[in-house]
């Protein structure tokens, strides 16, 4: 459902407990973000509650050291993001849904916010979104915003 709406989308796990809403999870890629990163909608609800926002990426592949390429795209997502003061990480992991849950589980994390990437729809057809499957594995809130 949430790969079909415009609008962000806030999924609710049944177990999840709202308390208050001080770190939140920005999840990238590190592609394209100027171009990919929905900056509005995101500065939009980081306003309304000033977390503590920990951006994390993810890779079974990189992170002995960040390649030039990856400090670019972590310094155009400061660029995009710089007011909220983000903190960046990297894991070295090659289950991405565990490594999300295990950082969510360390920083008390009360919210992930999961931008959602434009698909064909031959994609669509073929391949898992990461987003839809991590929904499913979540125990926490997550907000989808669309690229």
């Amino acid at each position: 459902m949430a790969e079909t709406r415009a609008c962000p989308v806030l999924i609710v796990p049944e177990s999840a407990v709202f308390t208050k809403m001080e770190n939140v999870m920005l999840t990238s890629d590190y592609k394209d973000t100027l171009n990919t990163t929905p900056s509005v909608p995101i500065k939009d609800f980081l306003s309304i509650y000033n977390p503590k926002l920990h951006v994390v990426n993810v890779d079974k592949e990189h992170y002995i050291s960040l390649t030039e390429k990856y400090e670019k795209e972590k310094q155009d997502m400061r660029s995009l993001l710089g007011e909220f003061n983000p903190e960046f990480y990297f894991m070295r992991m090659f289950d991405i849904d565990e490594a999300l849950n295990l950082f969510a589980d360390d920083f008390k994390i009360d919210l992930i916010i999961a931008v959602q990437k434009n698909h064909s729809f031959m994609e669509r057809l073929f391949k898992t979104s990461r987003t839809k499957q991590f929904a499913y594995h979540s125990k926490l809130p997550i907000l989808v915003i669309h690229e």
